[in-house]
């Protein structure tokens, strides 16, 4: 849940985001969060909720997940977890990454 981390994330995201753009690079771009990082994509705790609005606004090929069940942990703990506008939750977080790591997919830790 640390904001610097967040925020180190999210250029890194967009520098990627914006040189592939120039270079006609054709890729897709993953943002998954997991644990206290999961504060990043909630409506009531981004630190950062315009550059998450940004990012999708600006590049179809970038999406932010949540890990779903670092959701179903806040769920459990009596708080109502409501996601920014385009991000999603779909699955676990290792379940995501090991998704996408066996479909060729590069993985970065942030």
């Amino acid at each position: 849940a640390d904001p610097q981390r967040m925020k180190a994330a999210l250029d890194y995201a967009e520098m990627e985001l914006s040189s592939n753009r120039l270079r006609n690079r054709e890729f897709h771009l993953e943002i998954l969060t997991n644990d206290g990082g999961v504060e990043l994509l909630r409506r009531d705790t981004s630190p950062y909720p315009e550059r998450v609005a940004t990012l999708i606004g600006q590049y179809d090929n970038v999406t932010f997940i949540a890990c779903a069940n670092a959701l179903r942990n806040l769920q459990a703990r009596g708080i109502k977890v409501e996601l920014l506008p385009g991000t999603q939750s779909k699955q676990t977080a290792i379940d995501n990454i090991v998704d996408r790591i066996e479909s060729g997919w590069r993985y970065l830790k942030v």
